[in-house]
């Protein structure tokens, strides 16, 4: 067992509010082609195409702008 100096309990009714606030901003850059969802300590991209190829490309993009949000 060891003593955590920051942060907020486990199960804390703050922590959800504090999540969302601080990832407020992090779909700012997602492209328009895809979807997201946030729920608690969740984040969810989608999005739909003709082709796997094409597919597989929206999606990269959206997990590479998601990606330079969270190294940022």
């Amino acid at each position: 067992q060891f003593n955590l100096k920051s942060g907020t309990p486990q199960g804390s009714p703050l922590s959800p509010l504090l999540y969302i606030i601080y990832t407020a901003d992090s779909m700012n850059d997602i492209p328009t082609h895809t979807e997201h969802g946030l729920f608690a300590d969740d984040t969810a991209l989608w999005t739909a195409s003709n082709t796997m190829t094409y597919l597989s490309s929206r999606l990269q993009q959206s997990v590479d702008a998601f990606e330079s949000w969270c190294k940022s």
